[in-house]
């Protein structure tokens, strides 16, 4: 009686140390009768639980993995368009010094020169809208890391 204690307790103490050391393949695999085999099956089911929480989280962790470098590419994406609209304003706002030195240098062509600074003024608003759109969508965008980060840690 007293051996199989002993293979009992030794049994269970090695499946537990292995768990405990991230080794989750293990199991009791001995024949015990009693509180033993309750012990026996508590240990496994226990295992087996928490084989199937650790692959859960890896589950999860490849999906926020690839959600995360979605979300990156939409980011860099968003930075360059950003970008681009900002060289964009620049030239606009370029544009229109120009035609407003012109218009003020050549009174004959006046009206001509004013219609285009209404153009290109009609631009930069145009322009403004989409730089205003881009910030709020990278503020989503920032939240919703906020977000992924929050699941990841």
């Amino acid at each position: 009686m007293m051996e199989a204690i002993e293979a009992g307790l030794w049994e269970t103490g090695e499946v537990v140390g292995n768990l405990a050391a991230g080794r989750l393949n293990t199991a009791i695999e001995g024949v015990y009768e009693g509180e033993f085999a309750t012990l026996k099956d508590n240990v496994n089911v226990t295992a087996e639980q928490l084989r199937g929480i650790v692959e859960k989280i890896n589950e999860t962790g490849t999906v926020v993995t690839r959600d995360a470098d979605v979300l990156s590419t939409n980011v860099a994406r968003l930075l360059q368009q950003s970008a681009a609209q900002t060289v964009s304003i620049d030239q606009t706002k370029a544009a229109l010094a120009e035609v407003t030195e012109m218009t003020a240098s050549n009174t004959a062509v006046a009206e001509s020169m004013a219609q285009q600074a209404r153009l290109a003024a009609q631009q930069a608003r145009s322009g403004s809208e989409v730089v205003e759109k881009a910030i709020a969508a990278m503020a989503a965008i920032e939240a919703s890391q906020k977000k992924v980060m929050e699941i990841v840690w």
